[in-house]
């Protein structure tokens, strides 16, 4: 498959197609005299330009009156959000890296990471943390190939939140950064193990797979993110899909169909959280709202 090297002229010729798949606008099941509410699915390493991509969005994040995200991002940032991120990403001194890799397996990490870094010996700057860590490093690599011009201190879910706050807007997370944590790190090391030399054995496809979703996001084919995304050599599993999408899209739409019919509030989550029968806009349309993609009326 070939690389998708993508300018950042792009995503301008191709706002339209997003337009209509990317912003949906959400109507409660009811007469009521709340504004509309708003739902985009983000890329969390899509650069922040995007957002003048998706038509509507800013005048999106002017009407309401709250955003949620995944998380309030500021707390992320907080001496107690740092100190709970390291309550999960610190491995048992019986677990750390030099403990459930063999040596042969770090230096094949070791290879995946100066690939993409030009770096070499990062996994000895990981020891003490547990090996999801690591696995997310590198997807996050795998994908800033497939979406250049990332710039972390303007990611796109921040921009988001950035911008409405510069509005007066009010700032709510789905979760909680502990619920966030325990969904990405709360599984035993040895998996977590199992899945980070999965993931340096399958480094080829893996790109390419992350090209691909990079490639159906920015043409707003959310039924094609779910496709990669479940691909079954390269994607989630039954179980993880079921801990990291589907559970979560439960608890937030929980909270989403309690918040839609009282205010008028824009929902920017991942992307893959909006499609499919588990996804929050058929659990949204379950429960009685009106959810088409804007420009449609």
């Amino acid at each position: 498959m070939k690389r998708f090297f993508l300018a950042i002229a792009l995503f301008a010729t191709m706002a339209v197609s997003i337009n209509a798949q990317l912003l949906w606008r959400v109507t409660a099941p009811s007469d009521t005299t709340v504004a509309s509410s708003y739902l985009v699915g983000t890329h969390h390493i899509a650069p922040a330009g995007m957002i003048d991509s998706i038509s509507g969005l800013r005048e999106a994040i002017s009407e309401v009156s709250t955003v949620y995200g995944e998380l309030d991002m500021s707390e992320l940032s907080t001496p107690q959000g740092r100190q709970l991120m390291m309550k999960y990403i610190v491995a048992p001194a019986d677990s750390t890296l030099d403990k459930v890799l063999t040596p042969a397996q770090i230096d094949s990490v070791n290879t995946i990471l100066k690939t993409y870094t030009g770096m070499d010996g990062l996994v000895s700057q990981m020891l003490s943390l547990v090996p999801a860590v690591a696995e997310t490093q590198i997807g996050a690599l795998q994908t800033m190939k497939a979406l250049p011009g990332f710039d972390a201190s303007q990611q796109l879910d921040m921009q988001i939140q950035t911008i409405a706050a510069s509005l007066g807007k009010k700032i709510a997370g789905l979760e909680t950064p502990d619920f966030q944590y325990r969904a990405l790190f709360g599984i035993p090391v040895s998996l977590q193990a199992q899945s980070l030399m999965k993931s340096v054995r399958m480094d080829d496809v893996a790109v390419q797979k992350a090209a691909e979703l990079a490639d159906k996001y920015l043409a707003g084919d959310l039924d094609g993110m779910m496709e990669v995304m479940n691909d079954p050599a390269t994607g989630m599993d039954e179980h993880t899909a079921k801990r990291l999408i589907d559970d979560r899209n439960q608890a937030w739409a929980d909270i989403l169909i309690g918040a839609i019919p009282t205010a008028s509030v824009l929902v920017a989550v991942g992307a893959g959280h909006l499609p499919g029968v588990n996804g929050l806009i058929a659990k949204l349309r379950d429960a009685g709202f009106k959810v088409d993609p804007v420009g449609i009326k």
